[in-house]
């Protein structure tokens, strides 16, 4: 929900720059998010267009920050598909002022690069992955929540702290028979890790359908090749705090 609100705050922020000087009139906002929840994404139209609503009516108030302002809302569901996204967005955009939305990163990269070209803005709450950094691609995409490279520049000075420079990452990905969801948020987070390790780690993918014999197997082979002098007791408290960020980080 803080993420959620975040959108709505920078949306007020948006339109108050943009018409702080003009005669009351019409704002028009297009909500696009999933239906329903799933394993790529859990904030769907159900829990969005609620605080969108209190926030639109608290903008018109004679004290919000666009007084007397009549504010539409209208919404798509984009199914954390980037089939179905886009298509909400063609749907939306000639009656569509701003995008609140999509919040699923393969639905935010089509939809924002067509809303560059009909030069509407573009907030969300998702798309922290590195790609989204390029403003020549997405020029009217905001991101509320910043970026994963953020993560990753955390993670370098962590381990220039502790002196530690071998470095092995093991995350979390969807499995090969299901290819049609992409990536996941673990792996798009620890790309941006790779990245500010100057792309020298060792990485490895497991998925929670693996076998006990593979994942020993996995772990035989990363202890090979991610070490510390640390004593023992502090790597496996270490070791654990990761497995359960990367579960909690999943789910």
């Amino acid at each position: 929900m803080g993420a959620l609100l975040w959108v709505l705050v920078g949306a007020v922020v948006f339109a108050e720059c943009v018409t702080s000087t003009a005669v009351p009139g019409v704002v028009r906002f297009a909500v696009i998010a999933p239906l329903e929840t799933s394993s790529k994404n859990d904030e769907t139209l159900g829990a969005i267009l609620p605080s969108v609503d209190l926030a639109a009516q608290a903008i018109a108030q004679p004290k919000g920050s666009l007084p007397g302002w009549k504010i539409l809302i209208d919404s798509r569901n984009g199914n954390c598909s980037s089939t179905d996204g886009p298509l909400a967005a063609f749907d939306l955009h000639t009656n569509s002022d701003l995008f609140l939305g999509p919040v699923c990163d393969y639905v935010i990269a089509p939809v924002a690069r067509y809303a560059g070209v009909w030069k509407i803005p573009v907030l969300t709450a998702g798309g922290l992955a590195e790609n989204f950094n390029n403003r020549e691609e997405y020029p009217t995409l905001t991101r509320m929540m910043g970026s994963y490279k953020l993560v990753g520049d955390a993670f370098r000075h962590i381990l220039h702290g502790f002196g530690w420079n071998v470095v092995g990452m093991l995350y979390y990905n969807y499995g090969l028979n299901a290819l049609q969801m992409g990536n996941s948020k673990c792996y798009f987070t620890l790309s941006a890790v790779f990245i500010a390790l100057g792309m020298k780690p060792m990485y490895k993918s497991f998925n929670d359908t693996d076998s006990r014999e593979s994942f020993k197997e996995l772990l035989t082979e990363m202890s090979h090749n991610a070490r510390s002098e640390c004593r023992p007791g502090l790597i496996r408290v270490v070791a654990v705090a990761a497995v359960i960020v990367v579960a909690g980080h999943r789910q």
